[in-house]
């Protein structure tokens, strides 16, 4: 019998085609700047300029329509830590919005860590880690832990052996996240312990990176079949 590809292995065959690698591009995401018809500079000086001119009263009104902002409803959910978590040669660091105070936050975890989310109250932060397997594709898994915000209480969410991308839930309560599923990988969430995981998904493209609405009632990801990639939004169930 045939071994299934992995997730990975899929990515890469499909970057050789018209599909980037997007396992790459979930780590390291380039800038890039693209020329702008002349109509479209024009445009965006005079609309620059009117702003400079009625000031930020207009910029509310182009945004908002008008009268009050609208605000979103979140119950329970506290205001974050404001500190900045990112990945650097597999180990997690937080940073200052200003750019002090970088620090290397130490996790007993056996492996490298991976993307990482913040829960909304800024106390603890989900990540995915990677760890060496001989017998799993390209010689590794992944799985799911949280800890708190200073690397302590570390728990192991996932114990599926693909499973990475976490993304917490604006209440707090839920993780979606993306792992393999037959011949493609799909979104699932979970309780914010572990428990419960589901799918939300299902077929044979690749679907990954969800990011919840404000409200936390929707789920845009992103969807990679047939050499396309697009972005999908679905309802949080």
């Amino acid at each position: 019998m045939t071994a299934m590809p992995s997730v990975d292995d899929r990515f890469r065959s499909l970057s050789r085609t018209r599909a980037p690698d997007l396992w790459r591009d979930i780590e390291v995401r380039e800038p890039r700047s693209l020329p702008q018809p002349t109509s479209r500079r024009v445009v965006a000086v005079l609309l620059a300029l009117l702003i400079a001119g009625s000031g930020a009263a207009f910029v509310a009104i182009t945004f908002w329509g008008g009268g009050a902002q609208p605000t979103v409803d979140v119950p329970g959910v506290p205001v974050a830590n404001g500190a900045i978590a990112f990945v650097s040669d597999g180990a997690l660091w937080v940073v200052e919005p200003d750019g002090s105070g970088t620090r290397e936050i130490p996790l007993d975890v056996p492996g490298q860590v991976g993307s990482v989310s913040w829960s909304p109250n800024g106390q603890r932060i989900a990540f995915d880690v990677s760890y060496p397997d001989e017998g799993a594709p390209k010689g590794g898994l992944y799985d799911i832990y949280s800890a708190d915000a200073d690397g302590s209480g570390v728990v192991r969410l996932t114990r599926e052996g693909d499973a990475r991308l976490p993304a917490w839930s604006p209440n707090g309560t839920r993780i979606a996240f993306t792992r393999q599923d037959g011949g493609g990988s799909q979104i699932f969430v979970m309780n914010a312990d572990g428990s419960g995981a589901t799918a939300l998904t299902s077929g044979s493209a690749f679907n990954v990176r969800p990011a919840w609405s404000p409200d936390g009632s929707r789920i845009a990801f992103e969807s990679v079949a047939d050499s396309n990639a697009d972005i999908l939004v679905m309802n949080a169930d």
